[in-house]
């Protein structure tokens, strides 16, 4: 990092904001545009259902493999490398002649999108002080997130306008102007480690499956991120089965992510006067609360309709703004010399259990209504979280005696 862009950490968050915002609005902005693409192509609209797996499992490989590139060849060029096949797999979508050749482009998507997921936190960790990085972790993050509010309404404009093949142009755009504000403004951050061995490569996925704090906190994380995604998957067809329409689709993200950046707040607050247990603890409970309300609304025969699905969704999302923001950002303090490999890894389980649900919940969408599937898998999301907040509680205590 150049020693003014160090001295300049506002310059360095509005960068690293439009980094981490790309995997994001790469996961949201077609969601209106399903059932235009299924008619386009000539798939049923469950059908289309594979974008979303194919993009998790290219994004999971891409986290699983950014912490050792990175901390080897540092973070600059392989965040570079991978915004420029960013780039390019949203072009060749925009010419996908079918479904299937659509869905490898999300993979490879996914794959371009791993190494900014993961790589934004490390840039901010190793350029500023902890307690900088996490002001500026905690500032990048609703920005982020931002994206499922305004990216739903900008593709519907789009696929209207243009049809939806403008939205993989329009992504592509965005990757082409990250790359060129990425290689114009930030310098390498991380000093290149020398070749290793496969153990070597391996020791920092070792030292982090060895702590009981870490795999705790990260199935707590992983159950709240992965329940945000099974409702972004589902919610497109519970909508549709509920009469809304393509523009009120677009427009009904913007609850959900209001409740994330709510919470984000809230954690902002609470983080200076609560500890890592506590932390931890107080996400979870939010979203098994909000969590119950949506299976509640389920099984209560969905009242109020879009509107009831909306505020329970919006209940449980507001946990990540915990989880996701404080939570991480600690965690990875914790681990100084193993950044890069600690938020890989995260992501990595965060995306590869999203990927696994996503599929189960396909197969239950053949044999239970789409309302019913979804609370099945937030349910388990609920169960996996309450596991974790109790063994990281157990490690905590473990760790303090």
């Amino acid at each position: 990092m150049t020693p003014a862009l160090t001295d300049r950490p506002a310059i360095l968050t509005a960068c690293l904001a439009l980094i981490a915002f790309l995997p994001m609005v790469a996961s949201d902005l077609f969601l209106p545009a399903l059932p235009a693409i299924a008619t386009t192509l000539g798939v049923p609209v469950a059908a289309t259902q594979r974008l979303f797996d194919s993009y998790f499992a290219g994004l999971a490989l891409s986290l699983l493999a950014c912490g050792p590139i990175s901390d080897r060849f540092g973070r600059r060029r392989p965040l570079l490398a991978a915004l420029a096949a960013y780039t390019a797999s949203c072009l060749a979508m925009a010419a996908a002649p079918d479904l299937g050749t659509l869905a490898l482009g999300r993979c490879l998507l996914g794959l371009g999108a791993g190494f900014p997921a993961a790589l934004w936190r490390s840039v901010a960790f190793d350029a500023l002080p902890p307690e900088r990085a996490t002001k500026s972790v905690s500032v990048v993050v609703p920005v982020m997130v931002i994206s499922p509010a305004l990216a739903p309404i900008a593709g519907e404009w789009i696929a209207a306008a243009a049809g939806w093949r403008a939205i993989f142009v329009a992504l592509g755009l965005a990757g082409a102007l990250a790359f060129g504000i990425t290689w114009r403004v930030l310098a390498e951050t991380h000093r290149h480690a020398p070749a290793a061995s496969v153990k070597q490569a391996l020791a920092p996925y070792l030292a982090l499956a060895r702590s009981r704090r870490f795999l705790s906190f990260c199935g707590a994380a992983c159950a709240a991120y992965a329940a945000y995604f099974l409702y972004l998957f589902q919610a497109p067809l519970i909508l549709l089965s509920l009469g809304c329409t393509p523009r009120q689709i677009g427009y009904a993200y913007l609850p959900v992510t209001l409740g994330f950046v709510l919470g984000s707040r809230l954690g902002a607050r609470l983080a200076p006067r609560l500890d890592d247990r506590a932390i931890v603890t107080t996400g979870v409970a939010m979203f098994g609360a909000g969590a119950g309300l949506l299976i509640l609304w389920d099984l209560a025969g969905r009242p109020f309709g879009a509107p009831g699905l909306l505020l329970a969704a919006a209940s449980f999302v507001a946990a990540n703004g915990i989880l996701l923001t404080v939570g991480v950002a600690r965690t990875m303090a914790r681990f100084p010399t193993l950044r890069g490999t600690t938020s890989g890894l995260l992501g990595f389980s965060q995306a590869a259990t999203t990927a696994w649900l996503i599929a189960r919940m396909s197969r239950l969408n053949a044999v239970l209504p789409l309302t019913h599937s979804l609370s099945v898998m937030i349910g388990a999301c609920v169960l996996l979280g309450a596991v974790s907040v109790a063994a990281f509680r157990a490690a905590s205590t473990r760790e303090a005696a």
